[in-house]
């Protein structure tokens, strides 16, 4: 049996992730709204290059896998979260 101790811990570290994952790709587009999300509506500076384009595409999925697999361990899902931790894992070397 877990002490009460980890049980509190584990609730609050659900929970942190929990409003990570809701409040992360907020900041993430207010912070690129302008410049990459938004650009077209927002009048932003033009992309300067496919380069930018790749790294955008890698680190929004990255983003939107993030929330993905919050929502799956919080929904009991975790067969499928392994399986996409592998998906993570090939995002993590395009990050790099």
């Amino acid at each position: 049996m877990a002490a009460p101790s980890m049980i509190v811990r584990a609730g609050r570290d659900r929970r942190l992730y929990t409003w990570f994952a809701i409040f992360m790709p907020l900041i993430v587009l207010l912070g690129f709204a302008q410049t990459y999300y938004l650009k077209g509506l927002l009048n932003g500076p033009p992309v300067p290059s496919l380069l930018v384009h790749l790294h955008g595409a890698v680190m929004t999925s990255w983003v939107l896998l993030f929330m993905t697999q919050v929502w799956l361990v919080s929904s009991r899902r975790t067969k499928i979260h392994q399986r996409l931790g592998v998906i993570g894992a090939v995002l993590a070397a395009l990050v790099v």
